[in-house]
This record gives C-alpha cells, structure tokens and sequence, in this order.
C-alpha cells in the first residue's frame, strides 16, 4: 500500500467556535473581553489582556484569542506585548500557565506565536519553549527601547 503525503488538517480555535470553550462550557473570554481584555472578533477590537491570574479562563483560551487576533492582522512584532499585555505582571503570568501545559504545541499557536516573537523554530515546539521566549522577546525590546532613550537624551 503506498504511503499518503501529509494532509494539513485545520485546527479549530475554541474562541471561533460558538464562543465555547473546548469543554462546551461558553468561553470566559469571549464573554469577558471587558474585564480580561483580548480579541473581540465581533468588534474586530483587541485590549491587551489583564487580570490573567484572577481569570478563570483556560490557558488553551488565552492562547486561542492571542492566535484569533494575530491570524486577524492585528499583531506587530515590535509592539506585541503593549498590544496583548496591559503589563509585566501579566507577561509573567501567562509565561507561567503556558509554561505548565504539556504536549507538542498547537500548530496554529505554533506559527501565531513564533511570528509574534520573532522565534525560531525550535523556540516554538514546546509549550515551555514558547514560555521561554516569551521572557527573551520581551528583554530583547526592553533593552531596545532602552537604547533608543538613551540615544534620543
């Protein structure tokens, strides 16, 4: 018997689907963008997420509606974390959820995020990985800023 090539299969986003979360239960965040922020695809707005470690939402949500709103067109490299974060302390706390999923990672959160941060490949493959990341890309502009201040004094 011959041995097919890879058929690509399209991962559904919990955000997209109905706004239900991948239990059936309705999506914290598609239901609260007021209060936690993210991707309203509705509104086509996003506000930086906040109050990542009071939410409730699953941090396959969170992930989703960062994918959601980058696949929409609404993410620079250069200013993601001020566009999906309101600070440091919520860049920390969504390392940390997504630092404790296992598993291979999503292929949409794959390409979503390695964009987003600038990656390379191998930084993206683990949700650990992409963690790590998270904390160099957000050093990295830091710094870069910082340069520019200094040069602009």
């Amino acid at each position: 018997m011959r041995i097919k090539g890879h058929e690509p299969h399209y991962t559904h986003l919990a955000f997209y689907d109905g706004g239900l979360a991948p239990q059936g239960a309705p999506s914290v965040l598609a239901k609260g963008c007021a209060r936690f922020g993210g991707y309203n695809p509705k509104t086509g707005r996003l506000a930086p997420f906040r109050n990542i470690v009071g939410c409730e939402a699953a941090t396959g949500e969170y992930l989703d509606n960062l994918t959601a709103a980058i696949e929409a067109g609404l993410a620079d490299s250069q200013t993601f974390f001020t566009d999906f974060f309101a600070d440091y302390v919520e860049v920390v706390a969504f390392a940390s959820r997504v630092r404790a999923l296992a598993g291979w990672v999503n292929e949409r959160h794959y390409h979503a995020l390695r964009q987003a941060l600038c990656a390379r490949d191998e930084d993206c493959a683990t949700y650990a990985g992409i963690a790590n990341r998270l904390h160099e890309r957000y050093e990295e502009l830091t710094l870069k800023a910082a340069r520019r201040g200094r040069q602009k004094a």
